[in-house]
C-alpha cells in the first residue's frame, strides 16, 4: 500500500500518528511524509525546524520526503499554491491512503491543509488524524492498534524537535497515556485513533 502523511508544520503528522507510521514502514508499505512549512510567522527559516525533521525522519527510516516552505500562520493567504502543491504530490506519489489533520481542527493551517485535501485526494482514502490541544469534539471511529515499541519509537521521535521540548505535550508519559485510552477504546493494550473522512475499500 502507498501511504501518504501530510503534516501542516514540521512534527504534526509524527504527533498525531508517529506509531501507526512505525507500524506501517515494519511492515513494508510504501511511505511518504511532507511537511508544508517550516519557516514561523514573522518570516525567519529556521535551520533548526529542518534539521529536527530531517532526524525524526531518520528515527522513523522514511526514505520518501519533503519538506516545503510555506509560511506558518498563512496558510490561508496561499490556498492555490497549497492545492497546486497536493495535486502534484497526487499525481506523482499515487497514494491509497492519506493521513491528515482532523475536520474539527482549530489551528488555522491545520484547517487550510484538511480543506484542500479533500479536493486533492478526494479519490483517496482519507483519515484525520488527531492533535488533542486542537481537536473540538472529535470523531474518532477508526482504531489501529499498534505496540508498545512503536510509542517508544514515537517518543524518540518527538525527542528530535528540541524546539519543542516545552510544549504541553512534551510530557514524557502523554504518547503512551493516549495510547493506552485508545488502545482500551478498541480492546486493544495500545492504538491511534483517527477520524474516517472518506474510505474507498476496493473489494
Amino acid at each position: 500500500m502507498k501511504i501518504l502523511f501530510i503534516s501542516p508544520h514540521t512534527d504534526d503528522t509524527e504527533l498525531g500518528c508517529g506509531a501507526i507510521i512505525n507500524k506501517f514502514n515494519e511492515q513494508g508499505n510504501e511511505i511518504r511524509i511532507i511537511a508544508l512549512s517550516y519557516i514561523f510567522y514573522n518570516g525567519n527559516k529556521t535551520i533548526v525546524l529542518k534539521n529536527e525533521f530531517k532526524n525524526a525522519m531518520k528515527i522513523l527510516n522514511i526514505n520518501k520526503y519533503k519538506l516545503y516552505n510555506f509560511d506558518v500562520r498563512n496558510f490561508d493567504k496561499q490556498r492555490q499554491q497549497i492545492l497546486d502543491t497536493l495535486i502534484m504530490e497526487y499525481k506523482n506519489y499515487e497514494p491509497n491512503t492519506v493521513f491528515i489533520p482532523m475536520s474539527c481542527d482549530i489551528h488555522q493551517d491545520h484547517y487550510v491543509v484538511h480543506q484542500e485535501a479533500k479536493r486533492a485526494f478526494k479519490n483517496c482514502t482519507l483519515l484525520g488524524y488527531e492533535l488533542p490541544w486542537n481537536n473540538y469534539a472529535p470523531i474518532l471511529n477508526y482504531f489501529i492498534p499498534v505496540s508498545e515499541k512503536n510509542i517508544k519509537t514515537k517518543n524518540k521521535v518527538f525527542n528530535c524537535y528540541k524546539s519543542q521540548q516545552n510544549r504541553a505535550y512534551g510530557n514524557k508519559d502523554y504518547f503512551k497515556s493516549l495510547a493506552l485510552i485508545r488502545g482500551l477504546q478498541c480492546n486493544n493494550k495500545y492504538a491511534e485513533a483517527f477520524e474516517v473522512i472518506k474510505c474507498i475499500h476496493n473489494i
